[in-house]
């Protein structure tokens, strides 16, 4: 910020907040901030402020901040660790359900620092791309970690760093994840890692699966490797059968639990 700037920090902030809560585009933001509350810097400065800001700065930052807030979980799980030292518990840890979700956000425009190229969207093939685990608690949802993408982040480096940095809160029951994972090499990465998934299986796939007859549960290959898939029927649709890959232990009459559980994702 320089010594002289027409506007200091805090008036940045102002707007970016605004922006923030209203889900809004900076030009709109101080279109609505001004009209609320008077005075604030224009939109071609806010944009020129945060695109001078360093990304390992941000990033820095953004942890720090979500570290503070996500302090409730390591306390909680503190808390019953010790409990479990009275009540002899075996897991005393938080133990949730978890999802991963890829984000992308167009680009525009030629300065494109950071940005992935993607498939088309919004008059754009550029975008930035970011990867997010989230636990949904009471209702809320509540990102544990997120991480940048770039053109080489491989889907195995990207489950193993959010798994990773989820386990220092809490104790992973299923993890959820899209289709995009249902392959050989991201359910080998799952299995080395130790943890219970549950994804669909690709549309493409589901053609060798079509002699299942569902509900029923059996070991098919996927690629190199053979995994385990859960085929139940659609019950809002009885004549669509819906597959999936998952190491849970699931009794054959209660099969159909799959479906409510992925919806949580």
């Amino acid at each position: 910020m320089g010594k002289y700037a027409a506007y200091k920090e805090a008036s940045i902030l102002d707007v970016l907040m605004y922006m923030v809560v209203y889900g809004v585009t900076s030009r709109n933001g101080v279109k609505g901030f001004r009209k609320e509350y008077g005075e604030s810097p224009s939109d071609r400065t806010m944009r020129r402020r945060l695109g001078n800001l360093v990304f390992s700065e941000v990033e820095k930052a953004f942890f720090k901040a979500n570290r503070r807030i996500l302090s409730y979980f390591r306390k909680k799980r503190k808390y019953n660790r010790i409990l479990s030292l009275f009540k002899k518990r075996k897991k005393p840890r938080l133990v949730v359900l978890i999802s991963v979700d890829i984000t992308h956000e167009p680009c525009y425009g030629k300065k494109r620092k950071y940005a992935c190229g993607m498939k088309r969207s919004k008059g754009t093939n550029w975008g930035y791309k970011y990867a997010s685990i989230i636990v949904s608690v009471a209702g809320v949802h509540i990102t544990l970690y997120t991480m940048p993408l770039t053109q080489f982040t491989t889907n195995l480096e990207m489950l193993e760093k959010l798994i990773k940095e989820a386990r220092k809160y809490v104790e992973i029951k299923t993890l959820l994840v899209d289709r995009e994972f249902s392959n050989s090499p991201c359910i080998q990465k799952l299995e080395e890692l130790h943890v219970k998934y549950l994804t669909p299986v690709v549309e493409h796939q589901t053609k060798f699966l079509q002699s299942l007859r569902p509900p029923c549960k059996a070991i098919m290959p996927l690629g190199s490797i053979e995994v385990p898939i859960v085929a139940v029927r659609d019950p809002d649709d009885p004549e669509e059968v819906l597959y999936y890959v998952t190491n849970l232990k699931i009794p054959l009459k209660s099969l159909e639990k799959v479906i409510k559980i992925y919806r949580k994702r």
